[in-house]
């Protein structure tokens, strides 16, 4: 071994070596305009390392050893990692390790871990660049070239540290891509480049030169060449996760690097603390110490969304985990079938706040709830494009790309106990604006063979204990519920808020009554947004399923007084100002599975008045 590394494999650091609050603070030098400074970097990591504390750092984090198992042991770890020293896959004992996020792309000819050759990745040497049995793409390569040059041993990688075809390790590794990232040491991110093979830039001795201009760069020019959200990783789907976790990021930002930890962050050309450009996230994708207050914070408040009786249930907080999706779900994948998958870290570590789980991205505490999620514009269908991935649900937001609507997820259980409609009292844990629900139907999955039903924080107090998911589930959704066919009209449809959500601009088709005519007819809404519109005939024969029941302020649907002439409210909801009504999801089946289409309400008299047939449906 060089002597360079002490017994554990990690290079011996001599603190004298480093004047760190005089090179920190330096005022603005010249940069090599071929070639990254890596003492720079060293220092960044060693300063980041001794003089930030817990800010950054913790016992685990910033161990070698002994406290990182403990950490590890508890919240999940890699199963194996990249030995940049012996050049092959070791597993991921109590070591440290630096991980790597980047852009897979497609078409890259390259190696993945699989069951067949992770015996042969397991032999030292087997990832040198001159085995030609081993396809490493250019950016895999230089990170481990970077991590060795650093003085650093273990590099995880998704490529090779997951063993990509088996489906059970896989799932469970996925499933703590939270604690992979947040457990590294620190996080290379290859911002640049479409695929796996752009590489790095800027390394002596490791990779090909990058091309700074030899004039200094104005403040806001330098900003935007190392603005992140302009960058190919940004904006895709797998990255989300490892941004938000990852505690320290060296970012590889076109010709530059940059350092950003949870107490600032380093240029090359200053040294000192500074900002990287505002992102449009809302400060999901900040340093790590803001996303581990958030999460404290999460934890301390529990919000009142749910109430059995007279009690109040401090249920998860539904509002931050929309936000979280809402940033996701806008970016784009290779492989649209990995909807979910990329988003199972976030979930994971959700799991805290939601006692019973999540169905498909959808929590089970308030699977009746959850199931009302609205667009806030055109969303595109996940379709697999691997022939043996299975088709992702469309009643679950996975199912779909694009911006779910921040208004969604607002409403609450109705008690079973004391179905009191609420006071206007503000300590009341249900104002009087709230929009309360009741299941109506029943739903069953089917998880590694066995049938579950899904029970609800509504049904806790029932002797069936609740749903509590572990396994894959088939996206099947076998509801029984309350099914018919309906008229939906144009005729008179209008744009603009007060349906569903505020400022929501979409159109508002009628559901009709059989056999009445013109506006006698209107006994519900369904929104859609513009694609779907404008693919419907005046007039279409449309299949519904009821999904709960509610009753609601008149405040927000300004629309339901057009349904009110046709069917009035009763005395004791007139009085309080609310109406009632079903949720309804406008179905279309094919080869026996329905498939959602869009969400709608439809008066409860009305519906009730048609005695719809109760029918088995399998939902995909």
């Amino acid at each position: 071994m060089d002597n360079n590394y002490d017994t554990d494999g990690w290079e011996v650091y001599d603190p004298s070596m480093w004047d760190s609050s005089e090179k920190a603070n330096r005022e603005k030098k010249g940069l090599d305009p071929a070639w990254i400074d890596l003492e720079d970097v060293r220092q960044w990591i060693y300063a980041c390392d001794y003089e930030h504390g817990d800010t950054c750092n913790n016992t685990a984090h910033h161990s070698r050893r002994g406290s990182l198992l403990s950490y590890r042991t508890k919240h999940g770890r890699p199963l194996w990692l990249v030995d940049v020293v012996s050049e092959c896959i070791v597993p991921a004992d109590n070591v440290r390790y630096i991980a790597l996020s980047y852009v897979w792309g497609d078409n890259v000819e390259r190696t993945e871990a699989t069951q067949e050759n992770v015996g042969i990745l397991l032999e030292p040497g087997s990832l040198n660049e001159n085995n030609s049995n081993v396809i490493i793409p250019r950016t895999i390569r230089h990170a481990m070239q970077l991590v060795n040059v650093l003085g650093e041993r273990y590099l995880w990688v998704d490529l090779l540290c997951i063993v990509q075809d088996d489906t059970e390790s896989k799932h469970s590794q996925l499933s703590m891509m939270d604690h992979i990232f947040e457990g590294a040491y620190f996080t290379i991110v290859a911002a640049n480049g479409w695929d796996a093979n752009h590489g790095l830039r800027g390394i002596k001795g490791v990779t090909e030169p990058r091309h700074l201009s030899s004039e200094p760069e104005e403040e806001e020019e330098y900003m935007n060449h190392i603005d992140r959200e302009t960058t190919p990783w940004y904006i895709r789907g797998w990255t989300f996760q490892e941004m938000f976790f990852a505690r320290r990021r060296l970012y590889f930002l076109y010709q530059y690097v940059v350092w950003q930890c949870g107490s600032g962050v380093w240029h090359e050309a200053t040294g000192t603390t500074g900002n990287l450009p505002a992102a449009t996230d809302g400060g999901i994708t900040g340093n790590k110490s803001v996303v581990k207050e958030r999460f404290r914070a999460l934890s301390s408040q529990r919000l009142r969304e749910v109430s059995r009786g007279s009690d109040v249930n401090k249920v998860p907080p539904l509002r931050t985990y929309l936000e979280y999706i809402r940033k996701y779900n806008i970016r784009m994948f290779t492989y649209p079938e990995d909807g979910q998958n990329a988003f199972l870290g976030v979930i994971n570590r959700m799991t805290d706040y939601f006692a019973y789980g999540f169905l498909w991205g959808l929590p089970i505490e308030v699977f009746d709830i959850a199931l009302l999620w609205q667009p806030f514009e055109d969303m595109t269908r996940r379709k697999s494009k691997r022939g043996d991935a299975p088709q992702l649900p469309s009643w679950s937001w996975v199912g779909w790309q694009g911006l779910l609507h921040r208004d969604c997820w607002q409403e609450v259980y109705q008690s079973r106990t004391d179905p009191k409609e609420p006071s206007s009292n503000p300590e009341d844990p249900k104002p009087n604006h709230a929009t309360l629900i009741t299941p109506v139907c029943k739903f069953q999955c089917v998880v590694d063979g066995a049938t579950i039903k899904i029970r609800t924080d509504y049904h806790a107090d029932e002797n069936e204990p609740v749903t509590s998911l572990t396994g894959q589930p088939n996206p099947i959704l076998s509801v029984h519920a309350p099914v018919m066919t309906l008229k939906v009209s144009k005729q008179g449809w209008d744009m603009g808020a007060g349906f569903f959500l505020k400022d929501v601009q979409g159109y508002y088709h009628w559901i009709c009554t059989p056999g009445v005519i013109g506006e006698r007819a209107y006994c519900g809404l369904i929104f859609m947004q513009s694609a779907l519109h404008t693919s419907l005939p005046d007039e279409s024969e449309c299949e519904f399923l009821v999904l709960s029941r509610a009753t609601a302020s008149l405040e927000k649907e300004p629309t339901w007084h057009r349904i009110l002439y046709n069917y009035p409210l009763t005395e004791d909801l007139r009085a309080k100002g609310r109406f009632d009504y079903y949720n309804v999801l406008w179905i279309k089946r094919e080869n026996d599975v329905a498939y959602r289409h869009a969400l709608g309400k439809i008066a409860v008299a009305a519906w009730d008045s048609f005695s719809p047939a109760w029918e088995f449906v399998q939902l995909g």
